[in-house]
């Protein structure tokens, strides 16, 4: 007699760590092999780098006016150069509080779809704070891997 082990197995998680294990079993239900697409880590962490599977859901996950969008379309349009906060809330027509109450909703939407920390090491880009003024940069890689979207298959965001 030949005992086979069960294909769903129970295990208690702490509601705390509960994204986190999503996003692990989301990552081992993709595909392995996907590259990651993120440069080196901030120096505020070490984050997990993105794969181009995760860059499209992001996409896909934004609103048209998200300041977040508008950050990685921006950067993505030349990498490596500094986006300034400003700039990309005047593309999308946010006032700058409403841009940083966008900054606040992305690191939550990180946490709860994508199993992240939510933290500025784990986004897809680098901030960084210069003479007063906000800045973002998006690496080529990730700038590769959000220009190559086709936005036409895109779905409307929730």
């Amino acid at each position: 007699m030949t005992t086979s082990q069960p294909s769903i197995v129970m295990v208690p998680v702490p509601v705390d760590h509960l994204p986190h294990v999503y996003g692990l079993l989301g990552r081992l239900a993709g595909s392995p092999e996907e590259p990651a697409v993120s440069g080196p880590p901030t120096e505020e962490g070490s984050a997990r780098a993105w794969s181009v599977a995760e860059i499209s859901r992001l996409r896909q996950a934004l609103a048209p006016n998200s300041v977040v969008r508008a950050i990685l379309d921006l950067g993505s349009a030349q990498p490596e150069q500094p986006v300034w906060f400003g700039d990309a809330c005047d593309r999308v027509g946010l006032t700058h509080p409403q841009g940083t109450s966008g900054l606040a909703g992305f690191s939550k939407l990180l946490r709860s779809r994508f199993g992240r920390d939510g933290n500025k090491a784990d986004w897809p880009f680098r901030p960084e704070w210069t003479n007063g003024r906000a800045l973002y940069t998006v690496d080529t890689m990730v700038a590769q891997a959000w220009l190559g979207h086709d936005d036409q298959h895109e779905e409307t965001p929730a």
